[in-house]
This record gives structure tokens, C-alpha cells and sequence, in this order.
């Protein structure tokens, strides 16, 4: 599903990439057959291409069928159908070439830069996305009113795994926990594993009442999954309610965290609550 920000970005990108291929065609019209366009076109093409290979594929075909179009009406002397196929033909075959490999490149960067933002274990967000996630969250609840919650989790237990079992089963652990937590978070939210056996949550928009569905839903699913796997761990879980926009993330991550510890400090297996109003 793609970000309400990159649907925007997208839309305009391929609004300009036609207007802009309706401008070079008028262009390459009005300046007759002694000048040459056909470079020109790569503009509209690279910025479809910027939204992804299809739509640069798109405007590519689109430019190649203008330039086409273009000649047709300009009817060059002594032109046969053979040479229009061959123009048309060697003009798509490059604006492709150029299109796919933009499209291409772009992807290639995109995907080293979700990499660097993401646990190379688990494929949760890493500690750095999240605290970056949480920031811009704070500012969007200051902003449009609403709370949000902040939850750690701890594995309680984990030690044992990994020492009884091996690392490879820990891994296989921690692994599992993301895939059973993600099917009961929302897109909009955002799920981290900070190191070893720490994971936190970001739940947009969401009260006390509300959060508490949702984590009863996911601490009842990670239990049924430990159990199946015969995996002897529990979760302590700290929730912060965050009622008002509060700056420091640091800040907000240390409230949540010594919520969590008090719930492995007192009996371990449970869920805390805790409310953060500024």
C-alpha cells in the first residue's frame, strides 16, 4: 500500500509526464521536420519512469506514438511506411531502454535504503526508523489532536532459548514474533525490534481502550503460537498512552521501557499501562 504523501508525489509525476509529452509534441509540430525532438521526449518519460517501470513504459510508448503521429502530419517528402515503422520503432526501442533502467535505478536505491532502515533478521523496522517513525508521529498528534501508543515488549525467558536450543531457534523466535504481531497491527502502524530480544510498537491514533484490543489480540496470538512451537517464553509488555504531542522521543522511549521493566520486575507475562500527558 503506498503512503498518502507518495500517492500524491506519484499523481503529479504522471499528470506532468503527459502534459509534458502533449507540450513536446506541440513543440516538435510548430518547429517542422528540420529539428529533431526525439531526445526532448525523455523528459516525460524519465519522470513516469520516477513512479515506477509500467508508467515509464507508459510514456514511453506515448512519446514514440506523438513523435509518430508528429511526422505523419508534417509528411515528409519521399517517406515510405517502412521508414515511419523504423523511426517509430528505434525511438520506442531506446526510450524504453532509458525508462527501465531509470525505473531501475531508482528501485535499486529505494530498496538499499529500506535496508538501512530495516532489522536484517526479522525485517521489523531497526531502532533508527522507529525512533524517526515515532518523531514525526508526535508532530502529526500535536498537530491534528489525537493520542498514540508506544509499546514495549520484553521475552521473557529468551536467554533459555537460545542457550537450550541454540542461536538458530532464537532466531527463528524472534522471527516469529514479527510475522504473529504484524497480522494484528494496522498499516498505519509501525513495529521495531531495538535489539536482542526488545521489540516496540507504534500504534497511531489510539487510546487506552483501544490499544488494549489490540494488544489482548496480540499477546493471546503470541501466546497460541509459543505454545504450538513449544517454546517455553512469555511477554512483558509496557504501553504508553501519549495524550499530548511530547518532543523528546528519547524521552518517551524511557517512560515506555521502565513500564515494561516494572511488569518483568513484578511478575513477568502481563501487560502495564501508563499514561504520558506532557
Amino acid at each position: 500500500m503506498l503512503k498518502p504523501d507518495k500517492r500524491k508525489r506519484d499523481g503529479w509525476l504522471i499528470l506532468g509526464s503527459v502534459l509534458l509529452v502533449a507540450l513536446v509534441g506541440i513543440a516538435d509540430y510548430v518547429t517542422g521536420p528540420d529539428m529533431e525532438f526525439g531526445v526532448v521526449y525523455l523528459a516525460p518519460i524519465l519522470l513516469g519512469a520516477a513512479v515506477n517501470m509500467y508508467y515509464g513504459g507508459i510514456i514511453s510508448l506515448g512519446s514514440a506514438l506523438v513523435g509518430l503521429l508528429t511526422d505523419i502530419i508534417l509528411a515528409h517528402h519521399g517517406r515510405d511506411i517502412v521508414w515511419y515503422a523504423w523511426n517509430f520503432s528505434s525511438h520506442l526501442t531506446i526510450y524504453l531502454v532509458v525508462a527501465f533502467s531509470f525505473a531501475g535505478l531508482l528501485q535499486s536505491k529505494q530498496h538499499e535504503s529500506e535496508l538501512a532502515r530495516t532489522d536484517s533478521l526479522t525485517g521489523a523496522m531497526n531502532a533508527r526508523a522507529f525512533y524517526e517513525r515515532v518523531e514525526t508521529e508526535i508532530y502529526h498528534a500535536g498537530r491534528y489532536n489525537y493520542a498514540l501508543g508506544l509499546v514495549y515488549f520484553d521475552v521473557d525467558n529468551f536467554k533459555f532459548i537460545n542457550d537450550t536450543f541454540g542461536h538458530k531457534m532464537g532466531d527463528r523466535l524472534l522471527c516469529t514474533i514479527v510475522t504473529v504481531i504484524k497480522r494484528h497491527i494496522r498499516k498505519a502502524d509501525a513495529l521495531a525490534r531495538l535489539g536482542g530480544d526488545e521489540f516496540a510498537l507504534l500504534l497511531q491514533a489510539t487510546d487506552q481502550e483501544a490499544a488494549q484490543v489490540t494488544l489482548d489480540r496480540i499477546q493471546d496470538a503470541l501466546k497460541a503460537e509459543m505454545q504450538q512451537n513449544h517454546w517455553p517464553v512469555t511477554f512483558s509488555i509496557g504501553v504508553l498512552i501519549c495524550e499530548q504531542a511530547q518532543q523528546d522521543v528519547d524521552e518517551l522511549i524511557k517512560l515506555v521501557d521502565e513500564v515494561m521493566y516494572s511488569v518483568k520486575r513484578e511478575s513477568k507475562n502481563g501487560i502495564k499501562y501508563a499514561h504520558y500527558a506532557g
